[in-house]
């Protein structure tokens, strides 16, 4: 009879070690799966275990990039949005495509780290966003941002945050009904650490420059952008037939 009542706490306990691991993995199978409709660089089922210098966790939703150099694009094919962290280590170069630096759909992305991202274009139109700024929202919270080479509109975004850090930005200036803008948020822009530079580039023959803040509210659910500014530094390096006609901010 003792054989026999062990034998059935030994069943009992198995069963409920069992539920255990099926509730286990069903969390995390929850939180992996809802970055399953997201698209690093065209693709949903992208093997970063093939591409030097990135690392993915799935569960927790961080992309370590350290050492990587090539082209980089995150879209969220979902309804909701997508909430990812990149952890910026060493030394980091991005190739971008004809229209964009960092190709970003649907997502928020935190970059956090001590390392230094460089994004290298040449008259781009959008550093990091796409043609629609739709729930894609960026903070900067510790590593080094460059964007070399020259682009039209750095940031085209919901929403923009500056904790620490430090955005390096190159822009080329055109004439004409073209707005070119370090940053271009429709919704909130906060900038409470850290430090912007921005180098107006093509400075001859310009007659002018749109803003370094532009915050273009399209949206029928937003009655007024904001714009914080507190403890980030900015610099604005250019010709004086620029730099006497920038303004910092303007709304539309």
């Amino acid at each position: 009879m003792k054989i026999i009542r062990n034998f059935q706490v030994f069943l009992v306990l198995m069963f409920t070690l069992l539920c255990v691991g099926i509730g286990m993995n069903d969390v995390y199978a929850e939180d992996d799966n809802k970055y399953h409709g997201v698209y690093f660089n065209g693709e949903t089922d992208f093997d970063f275990s093939k591409v030097n210098g990135l690392d993915w966790d799935a569960k927790n939703g961080v992309l370590t990039m350290e050492g990587y150099n090539g082209k980089f694009s995150i879209w969220n094919a979902g309804d909701s949005k997508v909430e990812i962290e990149v952890v910026v280590k060493g030394e980091n170069n991005l190739e971008p495509t004809e229209q964009f630096g960092i190709g970003l759909v649907g997502v928020s992305l935190t970059f956090k780290g001590d390392g230094t991202l460089n994004i290298c274009g040449e008259k781009n139109l959008v550093g990091i966003g796409f043609l629609s700024s739709v729930n894609d929202c960026v903070t900067i919270d510790g590593p080094t941002i460059n964007f070399l080479g020259g682009f039209q509109t750095v940031t085209y975004l919901e929403r923009f945050k500056m904790i620490s850090g430090t955005l390096s930005i190159e822009m080329y200036l055109f004439n004409g009904d073209v707005i070119s803008a370090a940053i271009w948020v429709d919704d909130k822009v906060e900038l409470i650490g850290g430090t912007i530079i921005v180098n107006y580039k093509d400075k001859e023959g310009v007659n002018g420059a749109n803003p370094v803040i532009w915050l273009n509210n399209h949206k029928v659910d937003v009655e007024q952008p904001v714009l914080m500014i507190d403890n980030c530094t900015i610099i604005a390096i250019g010709d004086l037939n620029v730099i006497d006609k920038l303004e910092l901010y303007r709304y539309d």
